[in-house]
């Protein structure tokens, strides 16, 4: 017989979607008819980073992956903005030598067009939730937009403007420009608890 694996029971905190926890609270839709595609991604590991590289979700311990590294805290969504973003980020990831991770934090609302997105990443992502407290906490008013956090958890670079730069550099022929910035600002002492000091 086969193994049946029984998904937790859903509550309403556990829909990304702000819009369609409203209408669930207003009685115009019920939790036991939605799709799974719009609930959080139930099967995280707490404090995990997740990447789609190899195909399957792969779930990461966030401490081991992200210890004495910058990281450059990528916020978007699935569309053509944040993908075209995406080719160039790709250039400067392939080509930094510094200690540096790159996370992606999602503003998708649906699980479906998360994961097609964060599969062209060969980065980490925040699995799949409501991030809406993160965009606020980095004052995150558009996407793409990269914030630039030293190995201290000191936030070095907060402009959505980092964005031009970024793609200026890799238009110019300069993807390894980023290694500069991360040497200016590298500390001497690395930050533990780096998943609460960031995404909480």
């Amino acid at each position: 017989s086969s193994l049946v694996i029984a998904m937790p029971a859903v509550t309403l905190e556990d829909i990304v979607d702000p819009a369609t926890q409203e209408q669930v609270r207003r009685g115009n839709a019920s939790l036991g008819a939605l799709s799974r595609n719009l609930y959080r991604d139930m099967q995280a590991p707490p404090q995990s980073l997740v990447t789609y590289r190899d195909g399957p979700p792969e779930y990461f311990n966030s401490e081991r992956v992200l210890e004495g590294k910058h990281v450059v805290l990528f916020f978007g969504t699935n569309d053509p903005f944040s993908n075209g973003f995406v080719r160039t980020l790709r250039k400067v990831y392939a080509s930094c030598v510094s200690p540096m991770e790159i996370v992606y934090i999602s503003a998708d609302r649906e699980r479906r067009d998360f994961e097609r997105f964060a599969r062209q990443m060969p980065w980490y992502a925040l699995p799949f939730r409501n991030n809406r407290h993160i965009f606020e906490r980095y004052e995150i008013r558009r996407v793409p937009a990269v914030v630039i956090v030293s190995n201290s958890n000191e936030v070095v670079y907060p402009d959505w403007d980092f964005v031009k730069y970024i793609t200026h550099h890799v238009k110019i022929k300069m993807p390894t420009a980023l290694d500069e910035v991360f040497a200016r600002t590298r500390a001497a002492k690395d930050a533990v608890n780096r998943f609460s000091a960031l995404f909480y």
